[in-house]
């Protein structure tokens, strides 16, 4: 039997004794008991969620300028990985120009951000081929 369940049995008993003092200790003590569940409950989810990022976070390798999850070819936005530890997958190939070059450039854009990466990382060549090759990423 859990501990609100004989909490409630305690309450039936001091019911019938007709101790009302007692029932209403009983009572309150049973609102803290069902807080601290709650509470409890959520510190749990919490560090499940916590758990759950640490593995993520273990997988996660750099290579300038991208992340790259472990077996997965296809970079991930390091600007959503740095400030919001969320895993986005860069799409592309496309052309765009930044900032810095003259003329368009060939790299992947973060549709989460909006952030702009020119292939340029040592797997840059590959990613490229791998990329034209599955155009769904």
């Amino acid at each position: 039997m859990t501990m609100l369940g004989e909490l409630r049995d305690a309450m039936g008993l001091v019911n019938k004794v007709t101790n009302h003092e007692l029932y209403l200790k009983l009572v309150g003590l049973t609102d803290r008991v069902i807080a601290l569940s709650d509470e409890n409950q959520a510190l749990r989810n919490a560090n499940k969620k916590l758990e759950q990022m640490l593995q993520t976070k273990a997988k996660m390798t750099y290579e300038h300028p991208h992340y790259f999850a472990e077996g997965d070819l296809v970079p991930i936005c390091a600007h959503c990985w740095d400030s919001e530890k969320k895993v986005i997958h860069l799409s592309g190939p496309t052309m765009f120009k930044l900032d810095t070059t003259r003329f368009p450039v060939k790299g992947m854009q973060c549709t989460h951000c909006k952030s702009k990466v020119q292939f340029s990382s040592s797997r840059g060549a590959y990613l490229e081929k791998f990329l034209e090759q599955h155009p769904a990423n």
